[in-house]
């Protein structure tokens, strides 16, 4: 799942736009990057054409969905399958200088109900021929708009079924699952969240819910440090056992997972996937008909791809092995120890930091469970060292001239390494100057 975030990612150069953007890539690179997602494992994407996408990106929605098709059909030539990512009643614009950028819609006034019709079939018509099945999103952005009395999660069922009977009309076999990523008990959910909904049984049992759908569990790891799991990221036994009882199919989608939308970098997620991966309970595999995870700075986070494709089939594999298995295939056994410490530094600094190390989860759980925990006192000292180490050893590496890795990439071993090491800069730098203000807690 593609998704580039308006305010940072719009400050990049042109040049970095067109690294990173798929908006602007060639059709050639989504082939190979779709082709490296067959490699490492999945079976499926995830694709929307919302207006968020060519919005952010500075493009036009006909380029947008120009490359979401050749995604899409990259990915049957492969055999995978498609789901469609539609925003609920949020309308986003295509003016990026909008002050609502993605304004909420009453599904009880006539006006906002046309126009939730006209997004919807435009979604549809745009690829939902080719879709295998449709999630639906109601929070971030989403929710009942402000002042409605009569807005519940019931009507977020409603639009629900509303937006399954307009994309049925263009494709009669297409599945559907509502999601509840978000949304938490007592209505203090992210942005305005939806009275009445008190945990997926709110949404799972509503007799009114088109009987053919299924429900997609969000879960966020924002918060899991690679030691202790992020709230969010823990998908409960008990709410599987309810939608097996309730006779509906699961699935998850999970962000901030294998990527950080919010904060465009390179990110290394080995203990992160290992800990999440290896959490998810018995009957995930019986209630769960599938399960997303995040793809947002494209081709910076191949190494997370390349373990969450390994260990969403099998958890109990050994995610630091499989680290190594993927840094031999990159750039060769000679040159996969330097590699695999260059990422345990950024791992080091960017999943300890108390940016990471925050307890997120429940709004509904006092402040203080959510604060994080102290860093070692150490950590920023062996933060640097392990930066600098890291950076000495590539300075002087030298790839073998004659190795190709085993798989598609979406960035070569020349393109990857230029970026690691201006990561590493980064961190030593910041972390230095931490350690010189003597704030070496501060978020990173």
């Amino acid at each position: 799942m593609y998704c580039p975030n308006s305010g940072i990612w719009n400050a990049m150069t042109p040049k970095l736009k067109e690294q990173y953007f798929m908006c602007y890539w060639p059709d050639a690179r989504i082939r190979q990057h779709v082709a490296m997602l067959h490699a490492f494992g999945f079976n499926a994407l995830q694709v929307s054409v919302v207006g968020q996408m060519p919005r952010n990106a500075g493009t036009t929605m006909e380029e947008w969905v120009h490359r979401v098709n050749v995604m899409i059909d990259a990915g049957h030539a492969l055999g995978m399958s498609i789901t469609q990512f539609v925003w609920g009643n949020a309308v986003s614009s295509l003016d990026p200088h909008a002050a609502d950028p993605h304004p909420l819609h009453d599904w009880h006034q006539p006006e906002h109900r046309n126009a939730l019709y006209q997004e919807w079939e435009r979604s549809a018509r745009a690829i939902g021929a080719k879709a295998d099945r449709v999630v639906t999103h109601w929070c971030d952005p989403g929710g009942a708009t402000p002042d409605c009395p009569d807005c519940t999660i019931h009507t977020a069922v409603e639009m629900h079924n509303a937006i399954m009977e307009v994309f049925r009309r263009v494709n009669p076999r297409i599945a559907g699952y509502i999601s509840n990523w978000m949304l938490y008990p007592g209505n203090k959910s992210f942005d305005h969240g939806w009275p009445g909904y008190d945990g997926v049984h709110s949404i799972a049992n509503d007799r009114d819910l088109d009987p053919a759908s299924g429900v997609a569990i969000g879960i966020m790891n924002y918060g899991n440090n690679g030691e202790r799991l992020d709230r969010c990221g823990q998908l409960n036994p008990a709410d599987l056992h309810m939608l097996t009882e309730a006779g509906r199919r699961g699935a998850v989608w999970a962000w901030y997972t294998t990527d950080v939308e919010i904060l465009p970098a390179l990110h290394v997620h080995t203990k992160l996937l290992q800990n999440y991966f290896r959490s998810l309970p018995v009957e995930t595999t019986n209630a769960v008909d599938w399960h997303t995870v995040d793809d947002c700075c494209s081709g910076l986070n191949m190494h997370n791809l390349y373990l969450a494709g390994h260990l969403m089939q099998d958890p109990s594999l050994d995610a630091e092995a499989l680290l190594r298995e993927y840094a031999d295939g990159f750039v060769g056994p000679e040159a996969a120890p330097i590699l695999v410490r260059a990422l345990a530094a950024v791992e080091h600094a960017r999943c300890r930091s108390l940016r990471y190390d925050l307890k997120v989860g429940d709004p509904n759980e006092e402040l203080h469970d959510k604060l994080a925990d102290a860093l070692p006192p150490d950590w920023a000292d062996q933060g640097v060292d392990m930066a600098r180490s890291s950076l000495e050893e590539l300075s002087g590496l030298t790839l073998p001239p004659g190795h190709q890795p085993p798989w598609p990439v979406t960035l070569s071993r020349h393109e990857f390494l230029y970026e690691l090491v201006a990561h590493l800069r980064a961190i030593e730098q910041m972390l230095s100057y931490l350690k010189a203000q003597g704030n070496e807690s501060r978020q990173l």
